[in-house]
């Protein structure tokens, strides 16, 4: 028997899930701290956000200490 399968069990999980992640989002509290310093950055010219270097910084592994190991063989 898999009662994970039973199409009930798995409305009635997936109602569940639903209604948590909405408590969830509905308490979650946005705050924003030192606005004025990063809008002073924005008036400045500064604070700029490129794809390309967001690319250069997901193709290395980090943190350098615990990514795995190069295991190519020889």
């Amino acid at each position: 028997m898999r009662p994970l399968r039973n199409p009930v069990i798995q409305a009635s999980l997936a109602w569940i899930l639903a209604q948590w992640m909405r408590f969830c989002f509905a308490t979650i509290r946005w705050t924003a701290e030192n606005t004025e310093v990063a809008e002073q950055v924005w008036q400045d010219g500064g604070g700029s956000w490129s794809p390309s270097g967001m690319a250069a910084l997901g193709s290395r592994p980090w943190p350098g200490h615990i990514a795995a190991p190069n295991r190519s063989r020889p």
